[in-house]
């Protein structure tokens, strides 16, 4: 994204996810995908529609054999619709061993790694407000080929997706971050950047950073555009904190135009909000919200966005919307919602479930639902949600804390 002439093959932007200008990667070219292969992808099943797509984007750096592979470890994970009304489907992404849409993007890392030459010593690093996190251990525990090490800000993620966090692995180092997500960032970014570390080890991000996440989303939303008819035009309404699920959304509509109007609901962080109305209002300290896992100031994929709606940013903003969604409105949306419609949604889908629900318009809603609800039994406390209600015994009674990158080498190089 800041430098035009460094292009690098897909493997080499995965081994090395930082380009050393500090960009980050983003795909050459962007073929839309003819109409005649788009009718015949929308007859195939998802896992024929995940081996072409991994094919047209990543052209020939794969054989055969290993595209199977990687569209194996996407398509087993089922992808399922909820009709809220006649005006409202609800995209749930959330049916993956940890119980949210990341589930997708570490499955494909699992098998991807398994596919590349390191070199030296593989070393995973990934930050996490709680989803992501629970994903990438979920995916790699007992992977004795990768050492992996989780960063996440203490006391701002939920006990339930906390103790998601400590599987029992030798593998899986986990580590609670005095501070906000963008110190997470930080200390990650310098890992990154430090020679020692670099010396010893093959950094691996399963952070959005890694273009492989962006893919991984990618072929999920396009499987999903797929399933849409075309008239009327489809409203997107994503919750978004990283962007990287929005991002992905907008290549995918690059590749085939489905989507009409993209709507992109923030908690009261809102990040991409303020960006959008260009507010001056900046935060510099993260607050913590209902939708922990979009507690987000500082969003890395906002570059990739940026540099690729380039100058075409102003004609773009007619076809994106930003919403804003605080506790108040999102606990009233989970209540309302399961109330009037039976139905149970987790406050990051409720984020974007609230502005489709006030929307009054003919085009029909798609809402990205990311977490499975049982993640967060403390916020509907007159719901009984399937056996989770249950106190949650910790498994973080060992806590490593620290504050600082110092503190975390210390523990890495040994």
């Amino acid at each position: 994204t800041r430098s035009e002439r460094n292009y690098v093959s897909f493997r080499e932007a995965v081994l090395n996810p930082l380009p050393k200008d500090g960009g980050l990667y983003i795909p050459e070219v962007l073929s839309p995908i003819s109409y005649s292969f788009i009718t015949y992808l929308k007859n195939c099943s998802n896992y024929e529609q995940c081996v072409f797509i991994l094919n047209w984007l990543l052209e020939n750096e794969f054989s055969e054999n290993e595209l199977e592979i990687l569209a194996g470890s996407i398509s087993k994970i089922p992808i399922k619709t909820h009709s809220l009304n006649d005006k409202i489907d609800i995209i749930e992404l959330w049916h993956g061993p940890s119980g949210s849409f990341k589930d997708f993007g570490a499955q494909f890392l699992s098998s991807l790694y398994k596919l590349l030459d390191f070199g030296k010593s593989p070393l995973l690093i990934v930050v996490t407000t709680g989803d992501t996190g629970a994903a990438i251990a979920e995916a790699f525990k007992n992977n004795n080929l990768i050492d992996v090490w989780i960063l996440y800000p203490k006391s701002q993620i939920s006990k339930y997706q906390e103790n998601q966090l400590y599987v029992d692995a030798k593998n899986i180092h986990v580590v609670a971050v005095e501070g906000d997500f963008s110190l997470c960032q930080a200390i990650r970014n310098a890992c990154f950047a430090d020679n020692d570390i670099n010396d010893r080890y093959c950094l691996l991000s399963a952070n959005s950073i890694n273009i492989a996440r962006i893919i991984a989303q990618v072929i999920y939303h396009l499987s999903i555009y797929l399933s849409f008819d075309k008239d009327p035009a489809a409203l997107y309404n994503i919750p978004s904190g990283n962007l990287g699920n929005f991002c992905s959304a907008i290549i995918a509509n690059q590749l085939y135009s489905a989507v009409d109007k993209f709507i992109v609901a923030n908690n009261s962080n809102a990040a991409f909000y303020n960006y959008y109305y260009e507010s001056n209002e900046k935060y510099v300290k993260t607050k913590n919200t209902l939708a922990s896992a979009m507690d987000i100031i500082k969003p890395s994929n906002l570059e990739r966005i940026e540099f690729m709606l380039g100058s075409t940013w102003n004609i773009m903003r007619n076809d994106i919307v930003a919403k804003v969604s605080g506790n108040k409105q999102i606990l009233k949306t989970i209540n309302n919602v399961h109330r009037n419609y039976n139905y149970l949604s987790d406050p990051h889908t409720s984020s974007a479930l609230l502005h489709a629900l006030t929307k009054k318009t003919n085009n029909k809603h798609y809402v990205i639902s990311t977490a499975n609800p049982n993640k967060f039994p403390e916020l509907i406390p007159n719901v009984s949600i399937s056996n989770n209600k249950q106190e949650l015994k910790s498994k973080t009674n060992k806590l490593r804390i620290i504050n600082k990158f110092e503190s975390l080498k210390e523990m890495i190089v040994v």
